[in-house]
Formats: structure tokens, sequence, C-alpha cells
């Protein structure tokens, strides 16, 4: 989990294709070893645990073969990543979470993952590096708290329930502490990520062929630049 948010968090624009193929693997891995469960509850059955998880390890590598592949699938998932993850950040401020009602939640974090979605295709880079900062470091401080025991990583069940559990999600001290200290790496992330990581910007490179006019203005950039060194 470290390893993962410290990759999103400071090289998501850097190694976009990676970051790409990693956020395909994470929803169709997650979803299909979720649907496992909830089908077939593992028990105790060792057989059947490595048996859900070869099949969710599967299932991510197509997935992230496809986020990959597809571009636009790629960075719609990136910005899926990134609401879930500010959406996720937002409710985290407030014992069971900010918003209690499940519906009204819910909404909430539905209507962060799509804004991001739409936001991403119009601002590329500044989204992507919002996105994979806000993820990076949200998962980096899930990681961090599996160690500190804070009670900070129940926050991924706000997410993912519909109950609002005061007693599971418990803000204190500690709690704000870890919040705090993800503020602070997802500024830092972004810095980095545009100071030193200016190039590629977003995922240009990546879709000249499918957005018209794009790959007319690269061209005439090739071809007039020779012009300009002459």
């Amino acid at each position: 989990m470290l390893v993962f948010g410290i990759l999103f968090a400071f090289l998501g624009n850097r190694l976009f294709r990676l970051v790409m193929f990693l956020t395909g693997f994470v929803y169709l891995g997650l979803g299909v070893l979720l649907l496992c469960i909830r089908i077939h509850p593992p028990g105790t059955s060792v057989g059947h645990i490595i048996g859900y998880l070869v099949t969710s390890g599967v299932f991510g590598l197509i997935g992230g073969a496809l986020f990959a592949a597809i571009w636009w699938l790629g960075l719609a998932g990136v910005g899926s990543l990134g609401g879930l993850a500010i959406a996720a950040v937002i409710l985290s401020f407030k014992n069971g979470a900010l918003i209690t009602n499940p519906i009204g939640r819910g909404f909430f974090i539905a209507g962060m993952i799509v804004l991001a979605i739409v936001l991403i295709f119009v601002l590329e880079k500044w989204i992507v590096i919002l996105s994979t900062a806000f993820f990076g470091s949200l998962a980096t401080f899930i990681g961090l708290d599996c160690f500190f025991k804070t009670g900070f990583r129940f926050i991924l069940y706000l997410v993912v329930t519909a109950k609002a559990d005061k007693l599971l999600y418990e803000t204190n001290g500690k709690v704000y502490g870890m919040i705090g200290g993800m503020l602070g790496l997802i500024i830092i992330a972004c810095v980095v990520q545009y100071m030193v990581y200016k190039e590629p910007i977003g995922i240009r490179e990546y879709n000249l062929d499918w957005v018209p006019g794009r790959k007319r203005k690269a061209q005439e950039k090739i071809l007039t630049e020779p012009e300009m060194q002459a």
C-alpha cells in the first residue's frame, strides 16, 4: 500500500501508463474479488481464498491492460480515483462520516467521482496531478496506519459501506494528525509533480489520434520547428 501510494503521489504524471494500468488492476481485480466474496464467502477455506485471489489477479491484469491500452478509459479511471479520494478526505473530518445519511453520502461520493471524470478530460494535466496526489497520499497514510493503528485506515469503511459507524471510525488527535500529514503530503506531491515532471503534460502524447485537431496541431508544430531553427 505504501509503495502503491508513493508511486501514485509522486510519479503519477511521469509514469502515467503504469498508473493507468494499476488503476484498471484495482478496479477490475478488486471488483471481481468483492463479487466472489459476496456470492460465496470463503470462510476459513484456504482453497477458496487462493482461488479468489488468483481469479481477481487474472481479471486485474485484464483490467490493467484495458486501461493502459484505451487512454480515455484509463484517464476516466484515474479521475474517478481522485474524486473518490477527495470525497473520502472530506468525509473523514467527523465521527462516523461528515455526512451521516447513507443516501446523501452515496450521492456526494458519486458526484465527486463524476465531477473529477469530467474535469480530467477538460484540464487533463492539472486533474491528473491532483487525482494522483490525493489518491496516492490517501493510500500512503492508510498503509502507514496499518503500523500506527490510529484508526485512520477505517476511512475506507465510510466509502465502501452504507453505514456510518461512529464506533468504528472515531476522530481524535491521532486521526487528525494523520489527516494533517496526508494533506501536507498532497501539497508536496502536487508541487513535485508540477515542478519536476513538467513533461509529459497529462496524456496528450497518448491521445493525439483520438481528439480532433490535436494530431494536426502536433504535426504543424513538428513541421515548423525545423523552420524556426533554420
